[in-house]
């Protein structure tokens, strides 16, 4: 039997403090299959259960869905409508910790293939508001979650409570955590992704064409230093053939964002090589090389900082009596989103 791959799980914690509870989750995964080729348009079979105390907790919830992915390899359900004999308004979220088990079965039935088990680091309030205030107005307070320096009337439309220990605060979550590491997106694919404070995705795209023979030029030193951040070094640079490259082949017809990266940033597309050359070669683009390729992240005068994606090193060797920054490396740009 194959084997697949749960690549992505997007959870969305679906709020409306000023209407009635929906009393229901949103949940979306990315199925891929076993050569890492996304499971598209297909049947699927997936079981969710909501477990108590720990992974290995007692279910308080079960339910199944037999549904399909897009176009996209996404699949999408609510929990709490699936087909279950279980009560999902009966869960106290109040009485967690509560972990989320799900069970997908690839080709359409119930021979589950692939687990994963997530704990709730928090929960809908419309779902938890019920309880929470009931414990407020009828006892005395000894929980530090429910101190009376915490109102329920500080969250707004959009935001779920969040725990950190005895620490709490409203989130506004984006309604969907959309994107995923190999996903196409502004010309480029996506190689590394975070979420901020609110939730929000970002995250940075690698362009698919590169230059494998430039300079990275410019004699004077102008503390492009930033190992972290190739946006600002970029915006610095002049008289660079790498630079000169990305403006005149990316950075046209009103494009822009493109820029050259710094190190570090090299270093996190060096990092997921293996899956984003794979999505290249699939797509028919051009493919990471084993070579070297220039950072934005100067050192001085005449030296500036390269990635060797054939060993994963930095480095700044010259060649010969030529400064770092003449010798001929590849260029491939990078933009953040």
């Amino acid at each position: 039997m194959k084997k697949f791959l749960l690549y992505l799980l997007a959870i969305m914690l679906t709020t409306n403090i000023l209407s009635q509870s929906p009393e229901k989750i949103s949940y979306q995964a990315v199925i891929r299959n076993n050569t890492n080729s996304l499971l598209t348009n297909a049947i699927i079979g997936i079981r969710i259960s909501i477990l108590q105390g720990s992974v290995n907790g007692d279910p308080v919830y079960i339910e199944t869905h037999t549904t399909s992915t897009n176009g996209n390899g996404v699949v999408s359900i609510q929990i709490g409508s699936g087909n279950t004999i279980s009560d999902f308004s009966s869960i106290d979220w109040s009485d967690g910790p509560y972990f989320l088990k799900t069970e997908t079965d690839p080709t359409g039935g119930s021979t589950y293939t692939i687990t994963g088990t997530s704990q709730f680091l928090s929960v809908p309030y419309a779902l938890h508001a019920t309880t929470a205030e009931n414990l407020l107005n009828s006892t005395p307070e000894s929980d530090p979650v429910y101190n009376s320096n915490f109102s329920f009337s500080d969250a707004k439309d959009g935001d779920v409570l969040v725990y950190s220990g005895d620490l709490k605060k409203w989130v506004n979550y984006s309604p969907i955590n959309e994107f995923y590491i190999g996903q196409e997106k502004d010309g480029g694919i996506i190689f590394y992704l975070y979420n901020d404070s609110n939730g929000d995705q970002h995250g940075l795209i690698v362009s698919i064409t590169e230059n494998n023979y430039l300079s990275w030029g410019g004699g004077t030193f102008r503390n492009r230093t930033r190992t972290e951040d190739g946006f600002f070094n970029y915006n610095l640079m002049s008289d660079s053939p790498a630079k000169n490259w990305i403006e005149t082949t990316l950075n046209i017809n009103g494009e822009s964002g493109w820029y050259l990266p710094a190190i570090d940033e090299l270093n996190l597309l060096w990092n997921n090589r293996f899956l984003i050359n794979k999505i290249l070669r699939l797509k028919g683009y051009s493919l990471l090389s084993e070579s070297r390729y220039w950072s934005s992240t100067e050192v001085s005068v005449g030296i500036a900082y390269y990635f060797n994606f054939n060993n994963g090193h930095a480095d700044i060797t010259s060649e010969g009596w030529l400064p770092t920054k003449e010798i001929k490396c590849a260029v491939r740009a990078i933009r953040a989103f």
